[in-house]
């Protein structure tokens, strides 16, 4: 842990807290790599349990996004009807399915309101489109 570097790119939703000096807060480097292979496992896990028992294997693939809320707000529109679903505190998951293909899903995880996951599993053929 180290103190907080102004100007330093940061994790989208993560980053200093707002009403606090810079110069008192601290950072916790974490590899993107580990975040996305962490994300993986939860939407694997919420698809299991909202999926009916479905288990994210070949023809489907699983594709984990990251971005500010700001820079996609037409893609958090497509949420505007599906949840949230609460699965533990800090916990909220929307899980969008389309209309003409149950295996087409996309996934908005939030995790204490800072952190989220968006997710799309798709069968291989659809992701080449």
């Amino acid at each position: 842990m180290r103190h907080y570097v102004p100007g330093r790119e940061h994790f989208p939703g993560l980053g200093p807290h707002v009403g606090f000096p810079e110069h008192e807060q601290f950072e916790i480097r974490i590899p993107g790599k580990l975040l996305k292979d962490v994300s993986g496992k939860i939407v694997r896990g919420c698809e299991y349990v909202l999926g009916n028992g479905r288990i994210i294997e070949e023809p489907l693939t699983l594709a984990i996004y990251f971005a500010e809320e700001r820079n996609v707000d037409q893609v958090v529109r497509l949420f505007n009807g599906f949840g949230p679903i609460h699965l533990g505190p800090g916990f909220q998951v929307r899980r969008a399915e389309a209309h003409d293909d149950p295996n087409a899903i996309l996934y908005r995880i939030d995790v204490w309101g800072t952190w989220t996951i968006y997710a799309s599993i798709l069968a291989e053929q659809q992701q080449q489109h």
